[in-house]
C-alpha cells in the first residue's frame, strides 16, 4: 500500500496543502523554521492513528480536516479522511467504487506498522537508546527481568559482602578442640566443710566439758577433807558427777570417732574453694568460645547459601533474557541486542560506518511498516548528500515511500518547499494554485 496523494486543510501550521507523492523518489520536504513541514509529516500520521498530534486545529480555524489517497498497487484506490472539530474527531474510509469501509480505524491498524521510527534519528541514539528503541519496533519486552535483575544483582552483591565479612569473623574465630565442661559445685563443698567443722565443734565442746567436769571431782574432793560434816552430800554429788563422767567420756570418745580425718578434708576443702572461682570462670570462657564459634559459622553457611542463591537467580534471570531476545524476530538478519547494545552480525551498531548505519536504520524502519510502506526521516538537514542517496536506493530496492523533512530556507531542485502553511515551490518552481480534491 503507497499513499499517491496528501490534502490537509487547517491543520496545525497548514492552511490548505494538496501534495503528489512521488513513489519513485524520495519526497523532500523544505522550509525555514515554522512554515510547516513538519506539520505535513504529522497529518498524514494524524489521518492514520488519530495519534502524535494534540492541537491539530490551526490556530483560528474551527476544524481541520486531512484526506490521504492509498493506492494497493493495482487499480484500487481508497481515500482515508480525518476530521477534527472541537474535542471530536472523524474518520471515514471510501474505496473507489464509493463504498464505506466500515471499520476503517480496524483497517489502517491492519496497515500501519510503525511510522514513527526515524530511521535517521535511530543512527544518532546513543547505544542504551537504540537498545531500547530496537525493542519497542520488535516489541520485545525484558523491562520485568531487568527490574528483577537489576534487585538480584544488587542482593547478591550486598550477601556476598555479608559472606566476605562472615568468613573473616569465623575464620579468625580460634578452634577450641574440647567439648563444655562442667563446672564444680561450690555450695556442696562450702555444705560439706560446715558440717565437718559442726562435728569438730562438738568434739572440742565435749573435751571442755569433760575437763570441767574434772575440775570439780577435785574441788569436790578436797570439799571431803575439809568437810567431813558434808561428806554424804558431797559423796552424791560425786556420784553424780562420775555419773555424768562416764556420759561424757563415751560421748567424747564417740565424736572422736566420728570427726576422724576432718581436718585433713576440710584443708583439702579450703584449697580447692580458693581455686574454684578461676577453675569455673575458665570452663565459662571455654564453653562461651565453643557456642560463638558455632554461632559464627552459622552465620558464614548462611551467608554462602544466600550468596549461591542469589547467583543461581541471577545467572536463571539473564538465562531467560537471552532466551527472549534470542527468540524475538529481528527485521534484518544478523541483529541482535546484548547488554544494552545492538549488535550486527556480533558488531557493535556503533562501530558501522555512517553508510552502513543508515542502511540498517531504513532496514529497520522497512520491516516495521510491511503493508503500508512508507518511512519518515523528520531531520534530513543532518543527513549527508550521500547518506540521503544510501535512503533513496533503499527505498527503490524494497519499494517503500520515504518522506524527508529537511530545514532549508530557500526552494531546492528537488524538494517540496513550504512557505507559511502552504506549497510554494515545487522543484524548485513556484506551485501552481493548489486544487483540492479530496477534502
Amino acid at each position: 500500500m503507497k499513499l499517491i496523494r496528501l490534502e490537509a486543510i487547517d491543520f496545525k501550521r497548514l492552511s490548505a496543502v494538496a501534495i503528489d507523492a512521488d513513489n519513485e523518489n524520495p519526497i523532500v520536504l523544505t522550509g525555514d523554521n515554522g512554515q510547516g513541514k513538519t506539520s505535513i509529516l504529522d497529518a498524514i500520521m494524524w489521518a492514520l492513528t488519530r495519534s502524535g498530534v494534540e492541537k491539530p486545529i490551526r490556530n483560528g480555524a474551527e476544524s481541520a480536516t486531512v484526506a490521504l489517497k492509498l493506492s494497493d498497487g493495482t487499480d484500487r484506490t481508497y481515500t482515508v479522511k480525518r476530521k477534527a472539530k472541537g474535542a471530536n474527531a472523524y474518520l471515514d474510509i471510501t474505496a473507489d467504487d464509493g463504498s464505506k469501509m466500515p471499520s476503517p480505524q480496524k483497517f489502517l491498524d491492519s496497515l500501519i506498522g510503525n511510522l514513527a521510527f526515524d530511521p535517521e534519528a535511530f543512527t544518532r541514539l546513543k547505544p542504551k537508546e537504540q537498545a531500547e528503541a530496537l525493542r519497542q519496533a520488535v516489541g520485545l519486552d525484558t523491562s520485568d527481568l531487568d527490574d528483577a535483575y537489576k534487585t538480584s544483582y544488587a542482593q547478591r552483591t550486598e550477601a556476598n559482602r555479608v559472606k566476605d565479612n562472615a568468613e573473616k569473623v569465623f575464620k579468625a574465630c580460634p578452634v577450641v578442640a574440647a567439648q563444655p565442661l562442667e563446672p564444680k559445685d561450690a555450695a556442696a563443698l562450702v555444705a560439706e566443710r560446715d558440717e565437718l567443722n559442726q562435728k569438730l565443734q562438738m568434739v572440742s565442746a565435749a573435751e571442755q566439758a569433760l575437763i570441767e567436769c574434772d575440775d570439780r571431782i577435785s574441788q569436790c574432793r578436797e570439799s571431803i577433807k575439809m568437810l567431813e560434816e558434808k561428806l554424804r552430800l558431797v559423796r552424791e554429788h560425786l556420784a553424780k558427777n562420775e555419773e555424768e563422767r562416764t556420759a561424757y567420756a563415751a560421748s567424747v570418745e564417740n565424736r572422736t570417732s566420728d570427726a576422724a580425718g576432718a581436718d585433713k578434708r576440710i584443708a583439702a576443702i579450703n584449697a580447692e574453694l580458693a581455686g574454684i572461682t578461676e577453675h569455673n570462670a575458665k570452663i565459662t570462657e571455654h564453653n562461651r568460645a565453643i557456642e560463638d564459634r558455632k554461632v559464627k559459622e552459622d552465620a558464614y553457611r548462611a551467608a554462602v547459601k544466600r550468596s549461591m542463591d542469589l547467583d543461581a537467580e541471577v545467572k536463571r534471570i539473564q538465562a531467560e533474557k537471552e532466551a527472549r531476545i534470542a527468540a524475538a524476530k529481528f527485521p534484518v538478519p544478523g541483529l541482535s541486542i546484548e547488554d544494552d547494545t545492538v549488535l550486527v552480525n556480533d558488531v557493535p551498531f556503533s562501530d558501522l560506518n555512517t553508510a552502513e548505519r543508515i542502511k540498517i536504520s531504513a532496514l529497520i524502519a522497512m520491516a516495521q511498516n510491511p503493508e503500508l510502506k512508507v518511512i519518515f526521516v523528520r531531520e534530513g538537514a543532518l543527513v549527508s548528500r550521500a547518506n540521503l542517496a544510501v535512503l533513496a536506493n533503499l527505498a527503490k530496492e524494497h519499494d517503500c515511500q520515504c518522506w524527508i523533512e529537511k530545514f532549508s530556507e530557500s526552494p531546492d531542485d528537488d524538494s517540496i518547499h513550504v512557505e507559511d502553511g502552504h506549497v510554494s515551490h515545487v522543484n524548485g518552481q513556484p506551485a501552481d494554485a493548489q486544487q483540492l480534491e479530496l477534502v
